[in-house]
């Protein structure tokens, strides 16, 4: 189509326009909804005006930010009328949707904190003989008798209560019955049950009607039969099919009349399960039509006979006059229904009725519409208990429906003591409010027109009755039934008046918050005016979810892959992330242009851009030093709380070990294991069961020591790192905090013998590591400080101290001891100071120690890891037991109540290349050489020297169990769970951190810069060194030195970048990477041989599967979502590639070019791949320039 424009550009790099983003939606998903109405706004799009006062961001608990004229207390109990005598529980969708429309705000607050129930009923049966023929009551068990006419239970809460029959299929039409239903495995052999019953008594046993029935079963049988049987006149058909007892088990049951079918139907969770015999059945008898509906009880009809009553439970009871297709019964198998779903839904008991002891309490709602509520006979309020019902496993049942909403399932009984209480405790608030309001309506007209209208309408006080606490009215509380206190006439039209002013000046005063947007929180822009803000603004907000269904949008189902109903809808979830965005609108429009206003977009929605995406500015120097290859990041991470330390606790029980049962404690297994690497430390022992076969063995290559001494992580050279971070707020009641404690035992130790203890004290601001490994009465112990550190400044420190063995210092009998207390920001790191002694463990040199001997009397099984108070005993005669005999009182501190992230111990001792890299990156776990000593190394020499314990914060799980205990994993796969006691029960005590790091590139070789502004040369040495610059003063760049820049730009989200990310972490520096990757003799190689052995290492850490489609999945939402809005904020000379999906290898998976001219230098008689013959072909052709 030709262009009416004058000048078109030569490349167009996208149009832009205001437009309507659609999708196809069924009509079937909008009938029976409010959509369309002009006084509803629920589907109304965003930028449309208000209509209500629920739309407005209000506090709704406080009476003062939107009561204004009007009374407190008579619009608190009206908000209950309005609830109690008007929510249609039996309405159909449009009568739902019209009523949540139509409440005020206030309303819609009060109906939010309604109490609500969802459940199911319970029947307690009769056992056998339990009958009127042996003296017992014949309406023994809870049962319910339904009266077939509309209307007879409660007429005046009836929609319909026209007294006709409903359940009546006449000649022609079917009949099914559907329900969840348990059948309790209860251990005793049962006799027949009646679940459902219509039958016309006068010619029992072969009446008209239908019977669904349980028949007898055994106590060890596992499953139950329910046969459905039909009748008419002499003539019956039936069929049953099996269910497992001790779950819900979703039933149906149908009288199929169609044209060639006449039978029944049986269904399972939606599956046919059986079908009975045609039978072609005329119109059933009168008394049939009037006859009652049974649930739970009946008669004997035909082969049916019934010896109990129901022991089961159901929910969900739905009776239809059509048969029930397999589709719909998935459809709705785990969703409630609507009146108006189809004509045919006669009868709906959802049992959602609550529990507890009021009036009515025996009440079951007829949802259907057509008023067939009844009553429960023999109730008992352990019907509606949930708890009361225990499953196989000994868990309380839940209810069968997963996508059942408890927004839908208020309480309506007005007598019930959770409505009673609501209802006082809102209006005691409103007393307190009407008596202090100057501005109350009644308070602004002459006060004898209000005396004089008390005194001729007979009223107490001069509002009258309106103040009173909501009651009901008859002896039936029951909805529909509720009760509002009276007013004077001219109290009631000042109040309708002012109910009126206080919604107006609600609208009129949110005019001055238009412009006014924050994350969360009042008297901020509401959701329906952010459009308008971001255009005020200049930007486009995203459509994040514009192929979401109407059901998730509006509704929150189904969000996940499975079932589910969250707590918040897509159309919530999209309002907040326009608010998010638009809180830090300021800051991206400040910083237009560079990579940081695309990182705060995608902080702004919740999406870590360091994380998952890679900003690839092209160009940048000719050459690159691999130790220079580093990129900073953010990201969430967790730490364990022990606050719980320094609450007030009078007395502290504790076990025979002196750990507190009340007081926040952590202890890891004993520090040992099997010695099956060679290499240093020597071994004590000899190895045996080496390997010999392919396959390797269970001991692997070399075999096992035969001493266990070997085992002793700690027998050689070993290292602890954590990090720490201390509340400052909390830090002037903290008394010295022991950060952790390594622990031993044994027969003659009855209390634990304290080893190593790290105490940081916030008053003198030091950092000791206590020591005393020594199993003479007269070794010494050691105490190593830092001084002038203050841990407890509420930054997060990398802490680490370890030992190394003599024999690896070249010492004949000290060995060294280090201590190091760093803290970083984006991988700089801020403050780092360290100290180191040698200390001679023993003043036998001959003698052994704790670290490397099993002693059965004082080191039964090495060293354990402790964190958390304790109590040590230091009253002990014996001086054999580490530091709790020695005179410094501060060894024995136990105190903690910090957070504390990262354990890790190592048996060996970290270099300062590993400790600088992991105090960079707090979740490195780095050695020089990975192939060595990287965890799941056993074969190499010296392999022992390796991670042994990472307890890192990413658990799955972080909230304490009913005692108060938490198991938290290893993820070395070592096996050393570490064990949380003494925390507060149920209580999330692994809480989210946020960490800005620094960390090695994994996409080292990329030609991409972060910072095109260079310095070349500086005064100070040290900046030469660390930017790799030269001495100032510099006149002239050599060419071999320009920088390649140029303007291309694209964000990649890599299929790997999250793998490379963890196999990163297997180094400290890049620097083994120079002879894996760059040793010369590998020219002529087909690969890289260490880079193989680096993934048969690396991979032993991944226990399942990389799910690579929920990345691109994730992708494809991105660049759909925030597409468009990325690109208006990118400037415009900037070559952008766009966001792409790379599809790559991972960084151990290096393509290798082999070169071929390894045998230049032979003769041509020993050159391999010599052909024998030469072949040349000819081309024919004329060449140009173009």
């Amino acid at each position: 189509m030709a262009s009416n424009r004058l000048f078109k550009p030569s490349f167009v790099r996208k149009l832009t326009h205001k437009s309507v983003q659609t999708s196809p939606i069924a009509a079937s998903h909008l009938s029976g909804t409010t959509i369309g109405a002009e006084n509803s706004f629920r589907f109304d799009p965003p930028g449309s005006g208000l209509k209500s006062t629920q739309q407005l961001p209000v506090d709704w608990s406080q009476f003062e930010n939107h009561t204004f004229f009007n009374s407190a207390e008579a619009k608190t109990n009206t908000a209950f009328d309005v609830i109690i005598n008007g929510y249609p529980f039996d309405g159909t969708k449009d009568e739902l949707e019209t009523f949540f429309d139509e409440l005020t705000g206030f309303e819609k607050h009060v109906y939010d904190r309604f109490p609500k129930n969802v459940g199911f009923l319970h029947f307690s049966g009769t056992v056998v003989d339990e009958t009127p023929a042996f003296g017992y009551d014949e309406n023994l068990g809870s049962h319910i008798s339904v009266i077939d006419h509309a209307g007879a239970l409660f007429p005046s809460l009836s929609k319909i209560n026209t007294g006709e029959s409903v359940l009546d299929p006449m000649a022609n039409k079917s009949i099914s019955f559907e329900m969840h239903l348990l059948v309790p495995d209860q251990g005793t052999d049962t006799e027949t049950q009646i679940l459902v019953q219509k039958i016309d008594g006068s010619d029992i046993p072969v009446a008209d009607g239908l019977t669904i029935a349980l028949m007898p079963s055994l106590a060890a049988s596992t499953t139950v039969e329910v046969k459905m049987l039909a009748a008419s006149g002499s003539n019956s058909i039936e069929t049953d099919m099996e269910i497992p007892k001790g779950e819900f088990v979703h039933i149906c049951g149908t009288l199929d009349r169609s044209s060639g079918e006449h039978n029944l139907k049986l269904f399972q969770n939606a599956e046919l399960a059986s079908t009975s015999n045609s039978l072609q059945m005329g119109k059933l008898s009168p008394e049939f039509v009037t006859a009652p509906l049974t649930i739970g009880t009946g008669s004997i009809h035909d082969t049916i006979t019934p010896l109990q009553t129901l022991s089961g439970s159901i929910d969900e009871f739905r009776a239809w006059h059509s048969v029930r297709s397999t589709g719909q019964l998935k459809k709705y198998l785990d969703r409630t229904v609507f009146s108006n779903f189809s004509g045919d839904l006669k009868t709906y008991f959802k049992f959602n009725e609550p529990s507890g002891d009021f009036v009515s309490n025996d009440v079951v709602l007829d949802s259907s519409g057509n008023s067939l509520h009844a009553r429960i006979t023999n109730y008992h309020i352990d019907n509606r208990d949930p708890t009361k019902i225990i499953d196989t496993n000994g868990d309380v049942v839940q209810t069968p429906l997963v996508l059942e909403s408890s927004v839908y399932s208020p309480n309506l009984f007005p007598s019930h003591s959770d409505v009673i209480t609501l209802n006082k405790e809102l209006l005691a608030s409103a007393i307190n409010y009407d008596s202090n309001n100057p501005n109350l309506i009644t308070k602004l007209v002459p006060k004898h027109y209000l005396l004089e209208s008390q005194l001729a309408e007979g009223f107490d006080t001069e509002f009258g009755d309106v103040g009173d606490d909501y009651s009901y009215s008859g002896t039936d509380a029951v909805p529909g039934y509720g009760k509002l206190g009276s007013a004077q006439l001219l109290a009631s039209l000042l109040f309708t008046w002012a109910r009126f002013f206080d919604e107006t000046k609600m609208f009129l005063d949110h005019i001055s918050n238009l412009l006014h947007v924050d994350y969360t929180g009042t008297d901020v822009v509401a959701d329906q005016f952010l459009p308008m803000l971001a255009e005020h603004h200049g930007i486009e907000l995203p459509s994040p979810f514009e192929g979401a269904s109407i059901e998730q949008l509006f509704e929150g189902l189904n969000l996940g892959p499975d079932l589910s109903i969250s707590e918040h809808t897509l159309q919530y979830v999209q309002n907040q992330l326009w608010r998010r965005i638009l809180t830090n609108v300021n800051e991206i429009i400040r910083s237009k242009g560079t990579v940081h206003s695309l990182k705060v977009l995608m902080r702004s929605m919740g999406v870590n851009p360091d994380k998952y995406f890679r900003f690839r500015e092209y160009g940048g120097s000719k050459t690159k030093d691999l130790s220079d290859i580093r990129k900073a990041v953010s990201e969430v991470t967790a730490m364990t709380d022990f606050s719980g330390s320094i609450a007030p606790n009078t007395s502290m029980p504790v076990d025979t070990q002196g750990i507190p049962l009340n007081q926040p404690f952590f202890m890891s297994p004993f520090l040992s294991g099997s010695r099956t690497e060679v290499g240093y430390p020597p071994p004590a022992g000899t190895f045996i069961d080496a390997s010999t076969g392919p396959d390797g063995g269970p001991y692997g290559l070399h075999g096992i020591s035969t001493d266990p001494n070997d085992g002793l992580f700690t027998s050689g050279s070993w290292s602890y790192e954590a990090i720490y971070k201390f509340d400052p707020i909390k830090t002037p009641s903290l008394q010295p905090q022991s950060l952790v404690r390594l622990h031993a035992t044994g027969s003659d130790e009855i209390v634990p013998a304290v080893i190593t203890n790290l105490v940081a004290d916030p008053d003198a601001k030091t950092l000791d590591l206590y020591s005393r490994p020594g199993l003479d009465p007269a070794d010494d112990y050691l105490q190593l400080t830092i001084s002038d550190i203050d841990i407890f400044d509420g930054n997060i420190w990398h802490i680490c101290f370890g030992r190394s063995r003599n024999d690896s210092i070249n010492s004949y009998v000290s060995s060294s001891y280090y201590l190091s207390a760093a803290r970083q920001n984006y991988g700089d790191i801020i403050e780092h100071k360290t100290t180191s002694s040698l200390f001679k463990e023993t003043i036998d040199p001959s003698r052994d120690n704790r670290w490397s001997v099993i002693d059965p009397a004082l080191n039964a099984s090495g060293s354990c890891i402790v964190i958390g108070n304790q109590q040590i005993d230091d009253t002990v005669a014996s001086a054999y037991w580490g530091l709790n005999p020695i005179a410094d009182d501060a060894s024995r501190t136990t105190q903690f109540a910090g957070q504390v992230a990262q354990i890790r111990f190592w048996s060996k001792a970290l270099s300062t290349v590993d400790i600088t890299e992991h105090i960079r990156n707090y979740a490195s776990l780095g050695v020089e050489d990975p192939l060595t000593n990287f965890n799941f190394t056993i074969t190499p020499t010296g392999s022992f020297e390796k991670l042994r314990l990472d307890v890192s914060a990413h658990q799955a799980h972080h909230t304490t169990d009913n005692i108060g205990n938490l198991d938290i994993f290893d993820y070395s796969q070592s096996g050393f769970h570490i064990l949380a006691t003494g925390f507060e029960p149920e209580t999330r005590i692994i809480k989210p951190e946020r960490i800005y790091k620094g960390m090695l590139d994994p996409k080292f070789d990329e030609h991409s810069v972060t910072n095109k502004v260079r310095i070349r040369s500086f005064l100070n040495f040290d900046n030469v060194t660390e930017f790799g610059a030269e001495v100032a003063p510099v006149y002239e760049i050599l060419p071999s030195e320009r920088p390649q820049d140029d303007t291309r730009f694209a964000i990649d989200m890599s299929s790997v970048q999250a793998l490379n990310e963890d196999i990163i972490k297997i180094f400290s520096t890049l620097d083994s990477l120079d002879n894996i990757l760059g040793a010369p003799e590998l020219l002529f190689a087909t690969e890289y041989p260490d880079l193989k052995n680096l993934r048969e290492v690396y991979f032993n850490r991944l226990t399942d599967k990389i799910n690579i489609t929920s990345f691109f999945e994730f992708f494809k939402w991105f660049d759909n979502s925030i597409g468009l809005i990325i690109e208006d904020l990118i400037p415009k000379k900037t070559k952008f590639l766009g966001m792409n999906f790379i599809i790559e290898s991972h960084m151990l998976e290096r393509a290798k070019f082999k070169y071929s001219y390894e045998d230049v230098y032979l003769g041509e008689n020993n050159r391999h791949g010599l052909k024998g013959t030469i072949t040349l072909q000819q081309y024919i052709a004329k060449m140009g320039r173009y």
